[in-house]
């Protein structure tokens, strides 16, 4: 063999190197075409872009956690905001992002409601009678109050049921027990 190739020109690793590149190219070419590309794919060519895609995404997420993450929560926990008037001129004390969000969280828990948890300022016809963290609150343990009653309800007439079902078949056992049928037939 050695013999031919060296009168071809070739040496056995270059002829080699070119039945493995022929092979590879077929493997991961055929004659279907990407919609979005234009270019062939085959499955295995789709299964090796989906695990370069996947092993980037994964390094990209790794970086992003440790580098920018802790940069962003700096960012946050830094920042500071200046409240303006509407020519832009700066009004008050500027308070960090935590102190902004913990202020804001604060006012609407606290502000007055109406029984349906409305604001007046939003449309509400009613009164404002209580803080929205008060109408929460009643509103959580009035679903959780209801649940249970619910329940108990369901419990207690599943009982009843049976013991009804249950007393009724012993009195028409008692009534039938003591009936007796007499037939007479008159001439």
């Amino acid at each position: 063999m050695s013999d031919i190739l060296s009168t071809i020109g070739i040496t056995q690793e270059e002829l080699q190197q070119r039945v493995v590149d022929k092979i590879v190219a077929q493997v991961m070419t055929t004659e279907i075409t990407d919609d979005e590309t234009g270019l062939p794919y085959t499955a295995v060519a789709e299964a090796m872009n989906a695990h370069v895609r996947s092993a980037v995404n994964a390094k990209v997420a790794e970086l992003a956690e440790k580098f920018v993450v802790p940069q962003v929560e700096t960012l946050i926990e830094n920042f500071t905001m200046q409240t303006t008037n509407k020519w832009g001129e700066k009004t008050g004390q500027p308070t960090t992002f935590i102190e902004y969000l913990t202020q804001r969280a604060e006012a609407y828990l606290t502000e007055p409601v109406d029984y349906e948890g409305k604001t007046v300022e939003r449309g509400s016809y009613g009164k404002a009678t209580q803080a929205r963290i008060a109408h929460l609150i009643e509103k959580h343990l009035h679903y959780n109050i209801s649940n249970a009653i619910t329940a108990a309800l369901k419990d207690l007439n599943s009982k009843i049921a049976d013991g009804l079902a249950k007393t009724v078949q012993l009195k028409l056992a008692e009534a039938l027990a003591g009936l007796t049928v007499k037939t007479e037939v008159k001439r």
